[in-house]
């Protein structure tokens, strides 16, 4: 899927060109693992290919699904959840970044950090 905006909202088109996903999204992402974080008002949930919402709109900002876990921010900070939206590393960094192999960098109480898919660092 190809993100396009139109009218000032965003939706998805495939390779033909046809609009698949219609735009009704404030910002998107690109596809990771099957789905891509995209905000309704304020708040950012996940979509599958065919714009089913799997993930509902209830994060305050959303990364890409990478090694089968995005980071979410929530009031209480930044972590990792899976698919079935369970923090699997808890929201306790200030910001993190998506896995890239088996480490995602963090910022925790003004420090970088690697860590791992278990949150080690």
């Amino acid at each position: 899927r190809l993100a396009v905006k139109r009218n000032g909202l965003w939706g998805f088109v495939n390779a033909e060109g046809l609009e698949i996903i219609p735009c009704r999204f404030r910002e998107v992402s690109n596809f990771s693992e099957g789905l891509a974080a995209v905000k309704i008002g304020r708040q950012w949930g996940f979509v599958d290919k065919q714009g089913d919402v799997v993930i509902d709109f209830k994060y305050a900002r959303a990364g890409n699904f990478k090694a089968g876990v995005a980071w979410v921010s929530i009031a209480e900070g930044t972590g990792y959840i899976n698919r079935k939206e369970h923090f699997v590393i808890p929201p306790k960094f200030e910001k993190a970044f998506d896995f890239e192999g088996e480490v995602a960098r963090v910022i925790a109480e003004g420090k970088y950090g690697l860590i791992n898919i278990q949150g080690h660092y």
